[in-house]
């Protein structure tokens, strides 16, 4: 049934039909219009970020099915993976995972993950089949802001080298103290900070799942020097007293989005912080939405990261649906109790 189809890296051609079969088979799973599901963002803006992790899988010249691995360095998942209805159950998406595979194997990338509906027994028994075992649930998070917290400075987005890049960050909370608390964006940087903001980001999530890095995702987030490269993310860095204590990568909020929020793709507090410095970058990504005019930040995180969901909890955040993580192999890679990282795996 598969004879006549072809797998192949997307070109930036091919997102648009992406972006369409991605539409057609979510809001075919959560029954509702295309239109309906995640309005006014750019879902294959994984392309973006590694270009050559996105597959393709073509019947002919027709985009029947697509695929996005993503590496973190010593950690890479996939998703999300997609095939159009009028190609189901042509076994499409074991095509698309073994060319996944491949992937995952050049990259010499030996610990997996993704993240699928809870609720789906037929994924689950695909993925199985591929090596990968069911974990503990990833809850998919968001907490509403106050209006009165809204305080847009509309150039904040607009990344500039010599722009404001120090904006101080305000614990309102009775002690413990703090030492000077700021939030620094990793696209206001210059060459010589953004370099030594990288190093910095790769020793803190080293220390939580060794090699595992941000370092490809933040960087190629930033714009370019001429202006080709698409601007797709902002990385928040949050520091005392010089050292940092937390950073997040969150894509930039769509410009027609009717109401405007935060996503933190990824995020990592230091572990030996505990909840003090996790607080922080909770805190940082509410400054983040204060300075942007956002008013909902949206943040996963698994449960088996269980003081991280509970302390999300506590500061407001409510869950709003559940999926679960595959690993591969049968190991909780990062999902431990003493980790306090938000990730999306979609």
């Amino acid at each position: 049934m598969t004879q006549n189809i072809a797998i192949r890296r997307l070109t930036e051609a091919d997102l648009e039909r992406a972006d369409q079969i991605v539409r057609e088979a979510f809001s075919s799973h959560l029954q509702i219009s295309p239109a309906d599901f995640a309005p006014g963002h750019d879902l294959a803006e994984h392309f973006w970020v590694e270009p050559e992790g996105a597959f393709g899988a073509f019947d002919n010249d027709e985009l029947a099915g697509v695929m996005f691995a993503t590496i973190w360095g010593s950690f890479g998942f996939f998703g999300p993976l997609c095939v159009s209805s009028a190609h189901w159950n042509k076994g499409i998406a074991q095509l698309l995972l073994s060319e996944t595979d491949k992937y995952f194997e050049l990259k010499q990338v030996r610990t997996t993950g993704l993240y699928t509906f809870a609720d789906s027994a037929k994924h689950i028994r695909l993925y199985e089949r591929f090596g990968y075992h069911t974990q503990m649930l990833t809850a998919n998070l968001a907490k509403k802001l106050p209006e009165s917290r809204l305080n847009a400075i509309d150039n904040i987005l607009v990344p500039a080298e010599n722009a404001n890049n120090c904006f101080p960050l305000v614990i309102e909370e009775s002690p413990p103290p703090r030492g000077e608390l700021v939030l620094k964006l990793l696209s206001k940087m210059d060459a010589k900070d953004l370099s030594n903001a990288v190093a910095d980001m790769d020793q803190l999530t080293n220390e939580t799942f060794p090699g595992l890095s941000l370092a490809r995702e933040a960087i190629n987030s930033v714009p370019s020097t001429n202006g080709n490269q698409k601007f797709i993310a902002e990385t928040l860095l949050v520091y005392e007293d010089g050292t940092l204590k937390a950073f997040a990568i969150c894509p930039l909020p769509p410009s027609n989005a009717a109401e405007k929020s935060v996503y933190a793709k990824f995020g990592i507090a230091k572990s030996h912080g505990g909840t003090d410095d996790f607080d922080l970058l909770l805190r940082g990504l509410e400054r983040y939405a204060q300075l942007i005019g956002a008013s909902k930040i949206r943040a996963s995180t698994n449960t088996a990261r269980r003081i991280c969901y509970q302390r999300m909890l506590l500061h407001g955040y409510q869950a709003e649906g559940y999926g679960i993580a595959l690993i591969r192999p049968d190991t909780v890679a990062y999902n431990r109790p003493d980790v306090f990282v938000l990730d999306d795996w979609r």
